[in-house]
């Protein structure tokens, strides 16, 4: 199955789009976490800070409630309860994949030749 790796641009609300600010870009998900941890404003206003600094233009939504929910499950990659969201990467799985490549590129940045080098990896994986 390929991994999807768009990400959606507006939040669908009562039949209207609202363009979601720089298209999701990660920055706007941080201030977007960081008005909702401001632990100096009342907790309406955490939300409203947050849904200003998530939609275009502070262009909230009349359903705020849905606007929440709708930011809350872009946050989360829309995933909810019942789905569980695709792994990417397993660290624990792939942790001898990541030390590996890591050695022969230190080898390869200090020595500049990989071929003189040879290395056995043994990988379990678990089917």
């Amino acid at each position: 199955m390929p991994i999807n790796y768009e990400l959606p641009t507006v939040c669908r609300i009562d039949d209207k789009e609202y363009p979601i600010r720089n298209k999701g870009d990660y920055r706007v998900i941080l201030d977007t976490i960081s008005a909702l941890d401001d632990k100096d404003l009342t907790e309406n206003d955490r939300i409203f800070a947050a849904l200003y600094i998530f939609y275009e233009g502070g262009n909230i939504p009349v359903n705020t409630e849905t606007a929440v929910k709708e930011m809350f499950d872009f946050i989360s990659r829309g995933t909810d309860e019942q789905a569980q969201p695709q792994k990417i990467m397993d660290w624990e799985q792939d942790f001898p994949i990541l030390i590996y490549l890591q050695i022969i590129l230190n080898k390869f940045l200090t020595k500049g030749l990989v071929n003189d080098i040879i290395f056995f990896v043994t990988i379990e994986v678990e089917v």
